[in-house]
C-alpha cells in the first residue's frame, strides 16, 4: 500500500510540473497575458481631434470610444486654445540643398503665426539633429537663426530627428501642448529608430506631429515619391495621423529665390495656417489602443459624445498601422 501511495505521489508531481510549465510557456507566448502589452514600447496612443462646440465645455467623461468594435479607455483630453511648444525640424540633407529658400519661406511663415503664449525651437536634421535655436517666444531670434541654414550631401535620418526633438520638448517644455513640425521632402535613409519606436516616443510624450512634404519642378531635385520609397511616406502619414496631426504636400509654383521670400510670406502663411488651427482650436481626445500589432492593417475607431444641448455626436476615425 505504501508503495502504491508513493507511486501516485510521483505521478501527481509529474503532472503538476508538466501543467505548470505549459502554463508558463503559454503566458510567455501571449503578450497580453505576460504583461508585454503594458510595456512602454508597445503602447500606441491615438489622438483624435474634435472641433470645439459653439457653447459649453467638453469633459473627458463625456466621451466613449471603440476601435474595431472594442471599447477603449480615454487616456487624456487636451483643451483648445492652450499654449503650445513647437519643435520645428528642417531637413537640410543633400536632396534639400537646392530648396533652402523654400525651407526658409515655410519656416518664417510658421514663426510669424506664433502667439504670445507659444514658443518654438528650431533644429536641422541630416544624419543627426542639430539645435539651431532653443525654445523661446522671440520671433526675431527664431528668424535670425534661419541664416545658418545650409545643405549637405548627407542622407537624412528624419526618424532619429523626430525622436531627438521629442526628447528635447519633453525635458524643456512647460506649455500645455507639444507639437513637432517637420519640413522635408519625405526622405528617410539612415535612422536607427524604426517607425514603431517613433510611434511609441510620440505616444509616451503625447506629442503631435505635422509633416510638410516639399515637392517641386526643380530639375536638380527629383520628387520624393521617386527618390524614396512609398513605404516611408505611408509611415510619416501614419505617425502624423495617430498623433493628431497630418501630412501636407507643398508644391511651390516655381523656383523661389531668397529675394522673393518677403513677397511670398502671406500665401505661405495661409498654407501653414491649418497646422495652428488643428493644434490650438480643437480638443485632443486620446486613447491607448489595445491592439499594439504593426501588421499593416486598417483600424476603424468611433468616438461619441454629447454636447451642451444633449445631442449625441459621432466622429469616425480610421488609420493603417504599417508593418515594421
Amino acid at each position: 500500500m505504501q508503495a502504491i501511495r508513493s507511486m501516485f505521489g510521483v505521478v501527481f508531481l509529474f503532472f503538476f510540473f508538466l501543467t505548470s510549465n505549459q502554463s508558463l510557456a503559454q503566458s510567455s507566448k501571449n503578450p497580453k497575458e505576460s504583461g508585454k502589452n503594458d510595456s512602454a514600447e508597445n503602447k500606441l496612443r491615438i489622438s483624435i481631434p474634435v472641433p470645439a462646440p459653439a457653447k459649453g465645455e467638453l469633459k473627458r467623461e463625456q466621451f466613449k470610444i471603440t476601435e474595431d468594435g472594442f471599447p477603449q479607455a480615454i487616456a487624456s483630453l487636451e483643451k483648445p486654445n492652450q499654449s503650445v511648444s513647437y519643435g520645428l525640424i528642417i531637413d537640410t540633407s543633400g536632396s534639400m540643398q537646392f530648396r533652402l529658400p523654400e525651407l526658409e519661406l515655410l519656416a518664417r511663415s510658421l514663426i510669424n503665426q506664433l502667439s504670445d503664449k507659444d514658443e518654438m525651437a528650431l533644429a536641422t536634421s541630416k544624419s543627426k539633429e542639430v539645435l539651431l535655436c532653443d525654445l523661446n517666444s522671440r520671433k526675431d531670434l527664431l528668424t535670425d537663426s534661419l541664416r545658418d541654414l545650409s545643405g549637405s550631401g548627407n542622407d537624412i535620418a528624419l526618424f532619429d530627428g523626430i525622436v531627438g526633438v521629442a526628447d528635447y520638448l519633453k525635458e524643456t517644455s512647460k506649455k500645455d501642448r507639444r507639437v513637432i513640425i517637420a519640413l522635408t521632402d519625405g526622405g528617410e535613409r539612415r535612422s536607427i529608430s524604426a517607425v514603431d519606436k517613433v510611434a511609441s516616443i510620440l505616444s509616451e510624450k503625447n506629442i503631435s506631429l505635422f509633416i510638410i512634404q516639399i515637392k517641386g519642378p526643380d530639375p536638380r531635385y527629383q520628387d520624393a515619391l521617386f527618390r524614396y520609397s512609398k513605404k516611408t511616406e505611408e509611415q510619416l502619414d501614419f505617425l502624423a495621423k495617430i498623433s493628431g496631426g497630418f501630412l501636407l504636400a507643398y508644391a511651390p509654383p516655381a523656383k523661389i529665390t531668397r529675394a522673393e521670400i518677403d513677397q511670398l510670406i502671406k500665401p505661405a502663411s495661409n498654407f501653414t495656417l491649418p497646422i495652428f488651427e488643428r493644434s490650438k482650436a480643437t480638443y485632443g481626445v486620446s486613447y491607448f489602443s489595445t491592439n499594439y500589432k504593426f501588421n499593416g492593417r486598417k483600424r476603424n475607431a468611433q468616438l461619441q459624445w454629447q454636447d451642451a444641448d444633449g445631442k449625441t455626436n459621432t466622429q469616425k476615425f480610421s488609420y493603417v498601422v504599417p508593418k515594421k
